[in-house]
């Protein structure tokens, strides 16, 4: 049964440009890089666990949720519209579909991740680019949660977790 919410927050990805459709913006080369280096203590705290992930549609969640799919070995995921509109209620809805895994990593956006997090736990997160946050689940109806732990990418360079090289100069 799922008892555990992890809620991660796309890489960086390319610029807003008239010419291009918010829905097709892609990771940069660098934020698919940091989002990589992210993994190895996102795949510690999550365990050997039965795991599906989730993601909203718009390409730069679903390129960040391949990234953690390929790391935590799960085969598939799934694009469910509610996590790229931020529909919570909605969200909540389908958590029943999630059945006999223990935890969903649902890959989203600001401001939603944000208000999810208050609405579940009572406290809003600042979610950068790449951002984590767990949540061990309390119930389902109304959803609520306790915070486990809560990770920026700028932490995992200062505990020295990853050991790829440094990134170029942008």
């Amino acid at each position: 049964m799922l008892d555990q919410l992890i809620l991660v927050r796309h890489g960086k990805a390319v610029k807003r440009d008239p010419g291009v459709e918010d829905e097709g913006r892609a990771l940069t080369d660098k934020g698919a890089l940091e989002m990589r280096q992210a993994v190895p203590p996102l795949v510690r705290l999550i365990g050997s666990r039965k795991i599906i992930i989730w993601s909203s549609p718009l390409r730069r969640a679903v390129q960040t949720a391949s990234i953690l799919a390929d790391a935590l070995g799960v085969e598939q995921i799934v694009e469910v519209p509610c996590i790229g509109d931020g529909d919570w209620p909605r969200f909540t809805q389908e958590l029943v579909r999630v059945g006999s895994a223990e935890v969903l990593v649902a890959v989203g956006h600001q401001p939603y991740l944000s208000e999810w997090s208050r609405l579940l736990a009572g406290t809003p997160l600042p979610y950068k680019k790449g951002a984590a946050a767990g949540f061990q689940l309390r119930s389902y109806h109304p959803t609520q949660g306790d915070l486990l732990w809560f990770m920026q990418p700028q932490f995992l360079k200062l505990l020295g977790l990853t050991s790829s090289p440094p990134l170029p100069p942008a």
